[in-house]
């Protein structure tokens, strides 16, 4: 038995040193449909007896598959997607990707064939060609009041607890100012501006909170100004912003107070939720209330909790089968 192979005598291929046979190639995407309709339709014909023209009918329809795959490949290799990835693979397979500085990023590749793909989408959508620097600068200006989506309030690691944005922040500080306005029969709509503008320069300089301000300086009135610019709003946010800082007029000092009671009712939020701390803060931010209408709206506001406007006022048994 030694040396002779447990399947007999002739020994495995591999025992005779016979290589294995290659595996046959994968049949390409262009005529992997085309000979899987032939086949399929050579299998049913040798199966069983098919009626006159069903070969016909299986040329037709292995047809009707290729010509839905090629025009939707067609359609999305068209696409400014498609145009997009194809140039940004073929950069990158060149090795022309590198990473650039803000200098340099206009000259990007990359940037450049992302250009031309949004322009065919422009073409492609018959979108205006804005050639106005006005237009250009007051894209800029929106992207930059989006940043206060991401600049946080930074007082809350102090307390902490809680989380909030400028951008919530300055939203519900104009809610507040509008409110009290309309209870102070004052100018609501000038007063609502103020609110939704009074912190647009922590896009550029973030977040100052009271320990930050007793050590920093910040330069609010030169970052508004470099925000604006260009954009044909520099004397609206002039007279919002003189009217904010020296607080002369009943709409400032109403806006004051929204801004505080948007800190207060946060604190209170806080407190319902455990934290012993936001007391303290919640004496201080009172005492800055100058308005009576925000004085009133204080003293409901530690008077309540801060969920009931959805969960107190609904029957406990709606929380347990909605009826």
């Amino acid at each position: 038995m030694k040396g002779r192979s447990i399947r007999g005598e002739g020994g495995t291929p591999f025992e005779k040193g016979v290589p294995p046979s290659p595996r046959a190639p994968h049949p390409s995407p262009e005529n992997f449909y085309s000979e899987y309709c032939a086949n399929a339709a050579t299998r049913e014909l040798s199966r069983k007896q098919t009626s006159p023209g069903y070969a016909d009918r299986m040329i037709v329809r292995g047809n009707s598959i290729l010509f839905r795959r090629t025009f939707w490949e067609r359609r999305r290799k068209n696409s400014p997607r498609s145009i997009l990835s194809r140039k940004i693979f073929a950069l990158n397979t060149h090795g022309k990707e590198k990473t650039l500085n803000n200098a340099e990023a206009w000259n990007n590749p990359l940037d450049r064939a992302r250009q031309e793909a949004l322009e065919q989408l422009c073409a492609a959508l018959d979108l205006p060609d804005p050639d106005d620097a006005q237009l250009e600068r007051m894209a800029d200006f929106f992207n930059e009041a989006g940043m206060l989506r991401h600049t946080p309030r930074s007082g809350y690691a102090f307390l902490g607890s809680g989380a909030e944005n400028v951008a919530e922040h300055s939203f519900r500080t104009a809610v507040m100012g509008y409110a009290l306005a309309r209870m102070a029969d004052a100018d609501a709509a000038r007063t609502t501006l103020i609110c939704l503008f009074h912190d647009l320069h922590e896009a550029r300089t973030g977040d100052f909170n009271y320990v930050n301000h007793r050590y920093n300086s910040c330069r609010a009135r030169e970052a508004l100004d470099d925000a604006v610019n260009g954009t044909g709003l520099e004397k609206d946010m002039d007279g919002f912003w003189t009217e904010w800082t020296e607080s002369r007029t009943p709409e400032a000092a109403l806006a004051h107070d929204a801004d505080q009671l948007d800190l207060i009712f946060n604190l209170k939020a806080e407190l319902d939720k455990g934290n012993a701390f936001a007391l303290e803060w919640l004496e201080s931010a009172v005492r800055r209330l100058t308005t009576p209408q925000a004085r009133l709206v204080a003293a409901a506001a530690l008077r309540a909790d801060h969920n009931r406007w959805w969960y107190g006022r609904v029957e406990k048994s709606w929380w347990v089968n909605r009826k």
